[in-house]
This record gives structure tokens, sequence and C-alpha cells, in this order.
């Protein structure tokens, strides 16, 4: 026991903190009062932060698919948090490229049989250059999604000049710098025409949550000059979400 108090909290064990407080009694107490103060305090103050570390707890919703391929993270979302989802602190959408404001990114989480044509693309006067500009993002914000598959809807028309993507990435990350590939696709011909629709499971599936997901555009079916432009009606996501919350 006079070993351990020698040693100081910071270089005891949790079995040498559990016999530290099963044997002490009043005799060790008055002999080694000066040396034991110090350990409790820091004992107590060790407590404190790991209670400060456990304010937020996880709350997660599994948002598996269930036959219907468009009604996944993005639907609950707006379904249960309002219209104003894409563009509030639920969700916030983005994109690289020239947008056009008549054509926003939210028309990608529109689902409904009155907007589900409605389409967004990224080279409004000017075509998308290099890859820093074919991507679309989707902050979660509060929240961190791990994902298990996702949905893409393609545009309108028919021809397959069109820009309907070939190969693409979807990545994550939570700061917005770092990225990890979730699912990577070349030369996929599935959404080779207009108002197709697939769902692909994510081959790099992990236990993973990430903020912020990204989908980047790598080729288009036709006109290799134009690779970047995005031109998409829908995409929905399917998997976990996780929540902070305060305790």
């Amino acid at each position: 026991m006079h070993f351990l108090i020698g040693l100081g909290l910071e270089e005891m064990n949790d079995n040498m903190i559990e016999y530290f407080y099963e044997y002490l009694d009043d005799e060790i107490v008055e002999q080694e009062m000066s040396k034991i103060i110090p350990i409790l305090r820091h004992h107590f103050i060790k407590i404190c932060e790991k209670h400060e570390n456990k304010k937020t707890v996880e709350i997660e919703s599994n948002i598996e698919f269930e036959g219907n391929e468009l009604k996944g993270i993005c639907e609950y979302l707006v379904r249960t948090k309002g219209q104003n989802v894409g563009n509030d602190d639920n969700l916030k959408l983005s994109g690289g490229g020239s947008i056009n404001s008549y054509y926003p990114l939210t028309n990608l989480i529109k689902y409904d049989s009155n907007n589900i044509n409605n389409y967004y693309y990224n080279y409004n006067g000017s075509d998308a250059r290099s890859e820093s500009e074919g991507w679309i993002e989707f902050d979660f914000c509060k929240r961190k999604v791990n994902l298990s598959s996702y949905t893409i809807r393609s545009n309108c028309c028919s021809a397959c000049t069109w820009y309907h993507p070939k190969s693409w990435r979807i990545v994550g990350s939570n700061d917005g710098e770092n990225w990890d590939v979730i699912d990577h696709r070349t030369n996929n011909s599935d959404l080779n025409g207009a108002h197709k629709q697939h769902r692909f499971e994510c081959s790099n599936n992990s236990s993973n949550y990430y903020r912020y997901i990204r989908y980047i555009q790598e080729d288009i079916c036709c006109n290799d000059s134009c690779k970047y432009n995005i031109y998409l009606t829908c995409i929905e996501f399917f998997g976990s979400i996780s929540t902070a919350k305060e305790t």
C-alpha cells in the first residue's frame, strides 16, 4: 500500500486504484496524509473530466433500403425536419462548377411525383473543366452517417451525349479535407439513359460515420470533353444516422 501511494495516481493502473481504495484505512491516512491528498485530488479531476466527455451520447437511426430506392436518409430528414432541408442545419448541399439558381441542388432530394423530374446541373454558361468542379457535397451538420448503399437517378434526356454518369466515387469525411472512398464505380452503364435509376451497394462499407458525403464524377457515357458536367435528378442514401445530443 505504501508502495502504491509513492507511485502517484498517474502511474497506477485500474487494478492498483481499486486496491488503493479497498485497503485505504484510517491508520494509512494518518501516516500518509500529505501523499494521499494529491492522489485523491488528481482522481477527482479525472472523474470530472470523464463526466464532461460524456455530455454527448450517440443516438442512431437505421434507415436501410426496404424496397423504395428513393426513401432513405435524405427523404427521412425532409419528412421529419421540414422542406428547408438542404439549406438548413439538418443538411446542407453544395457543389462544384457553375450552378444555375433555377435548377438548384435541392432538386436532388425532391423525390415526390411532382418534383422527381426536376434536375440539377453544374455547367451553367461553361463546362466543368476538372474534377475539382465535378462534385456534390452533402453536409449532415450535427449528424453523421454510415452508408450501406445509395441511389442515383439520371436526367431527362434520352441522348447519351447528355451527361449520363459512367464513372464516379462516393467519399466520406469528418473534416472536409481528408476523404475515405466508400464506393467507386468505373465504366458503369446502369445510368446511361433518360431517368435511369439504380441503387448501388457500397463496396467499402465499414463502421465509419461521416459528416460529409461527396459524389465525385470522373466520367460520362459520351462526350469525353464534358466528363465533369453533372446532370442528375436524384441522389439518395441508405444506412445509419448518428446524432450527438446533450445529456
